[in-house]
């Protein structure tokens, strides 16, 4: 079966063998996650090297140290918008993020942060209740290039209509136009924005969480792992979250399955906000 490209698109043994890889020579372990996507960005990096088959992945990875950071970086998934469903957002700003006005504590987790819309969309909401310089924000990737990129704030303007119009939808305080500056075909988002934002790497599936969180923002990730996966990376954050802390998902995504033990209390159906249970 032929990619978009004309090629042939990645076999179920060539997929073990770089999944065998990636455990072998960098004890990174992603076969707990879904099949479908991380075929498709494994192809997607076979084809951004310009490699003529599944086995020249493989050698990079055995023989190139340098090339895994690149490797974990271009697997990730992008974030597509900013203030992308606008009414969850404005949910979050007036029923959970006007609770930190009163804690000077409040902590906030960006886990497997990618290329950087949703931590921007999260702090110009902070910035608009005056809390940009307040509360704690921690945004972490198993990816050192996708926390630089992120810093550095600059997007395609491909993406300028959509986030405007997202925005526009939020009801946020101000016109988009204040919080970026445009440079041939990109915008550069205002650095004051994340200047007090803490970047650290950090493995959602292996590494102990923050600790004493009162917000976690794990929007559209759980989509991309398989049910045992989902339980391990739940049980692993929900250590880190105060009793009654937020838990926000993808508008799409859901605990019904991983739920069991009710960790977990369902706050916002439509815009699948949880809260932690205190017992």
């Amino acid at each position: 079966m032929n990619n978009a490209n004309g090629k042939q698109g990645l076999g179920i043994i060539d997929y073990r063998n770089i999944l065998g890889a990636i455990q072998e020579f960098h004890n990174k372990d992603f076969s707990n996650y879904s099949f479908t996507p991380l075929k498709r960005r494994f192809e997607h990096v076979i084809d951004l090297h310009n490699m003529a088959s599944p086995n020249d992945l493989v050698a990079k990875l055995r023989d190139d140290e340098a090339f895994f950071p690149v490797f974990l970086h271009e697997i990730s998934i992008p974030e597509t918008e900013m203030f992308r469903d606008p009414n969850a957002w404005r949910e979050l700003r007036d029923g959970v993020l006007v609770l930190a006005l009163r804690d000077p504590e409040f902590r906030i987790w960006l886990p497997e942060a990618t290329s950087g819309e949703e931590l921007f969309t999260l702090c110009i909401i902070l910035e608009e209740l005056k809390l940009l310089d307040k509360a704690k924000v921690l945004a972490t990737s198993m990816s050192l290039k996708n926390l630089e990129r992120i810093q550095k704030g600059v997007f395609s303007a491909k993406s300028l209509e959509v986030n405007m119009a997202n925005y526009k939808r939020y009801k946020g305080n101000f016109k988009f136009e204040k919080y970026y500056t445009e440079a041939g075909n990109e915008i550069v988002m205002d650095p004051e924005l994340v200047k007090h934002v803490e970047f650290q790497a950090h493995d959602l599936c292996r590494d102990e969480p923050p600790s004493k969180l009162k917000l976690v923002l794990l929007r559209n990730k759980l989509i991309y792992y398989n049910k045992r996966l989902e339980m391990d990376v739940l049980r692993n954050v929900q250590k880190g979250m105060l009793p009654g802390a937020y838990l926000v998902l993808g508008i799409q995504e859901n605990l019904e399955c991983c739920n069991a033990d009710k960790r977990f209390v369902l706050v916002n159906k439509s815009e699948s906000i949880y809260k932690k249970a205190f017992s």
